[in-house]
């Protein structure tokens, strides 16, 4: 396939789509259905086996993601940011594939634990990424900032998927949103539910 005709995702979604391929061979191994492509657009097939990550299908990811966070008081926080970028998916989310994914609570310090809920079809692979108010996002260092906020699975037999992560301290203050991915029998969907991290005063 000629590079140029590659769909092409935006930093954080590629590392999320990466975190979706191996939720999908985890998907694929459990329906039957072999997914056909990869979804951050690479071009390269998506494997087929794998180990089992942190969703087993039970709906709760082991563990979540813990973001690590220098020692309060040693370092500045990152400055308030106006808000993330919007998203910008590099295809049509199919209605066959609904997704709602909630989050609990959705103001929060730094140092807060955020639960998030997703609710979308049977035994599907599901990745999802925090981005905050200056474009960082959750994924750990080096690869992203550190902030806290991405983790991979499968939903359970009712489509249920749940995980937590902790944010952390040097996050940014302000809104931000939670890119949620969902790949099921070759089709996609997609969620963004917002968040916002509490100022130095504690308010939202």
């Amino acid at each position: 396939m000629n590079s140029s005709s590659r769909t092409v995702f935006p930093r954080g979604l590629r590392y999320v789509a990466g975190l979706l391929a191996f939720g999908l061979a985890l998907a694929a191994c459990a329906s039957g259905v072999k997914p056909s492509a990869d979804p951050s657009g690479t071009g390269s097939s998506v494997p087929t086996t794998g180990s089992p990550g942190s969703g087993s299908g039970t709906g709760k990811a082991s563990g979540g993601t813990t973001a690590k966070s220098t020692p309060k008081g040693s370092v500045t926080p990152a400055s308030r940011g106006s808000g993330p970028s919007p998203v910008a998916l590099p295809w049509t989310p199919s209605p066959d594939v609904p997704v709602e994914a909630t989050l609990s609570p959705t103001c929060f310090k730094r140092g807060g634990l955020v639960t998030i809920t997703v609710h979308t079809q049977p035994k599907a692979g599901i990745a999802y990424i925090a981005v905050y108010s200056d474009n960082g996002n959750g994924a750990p260092k080096p690869t992203g900032s550190g902030y806290g906020g991405n983790d991979k699975g499968l939903s359970n037999d009712n489509g249920d998927f749940i995980s937590a992560f902790t944010v952390s301290l040097d996050a940014p203050s302000g809104p931000g949103r939670v890119d949620v991915i969902v790949g099921w029998n070759n089709m996609w969907g997609y969620d963004g539910p917002t968040f916002t991290v509490a100022g130095p005063d504690g308010r939202c």
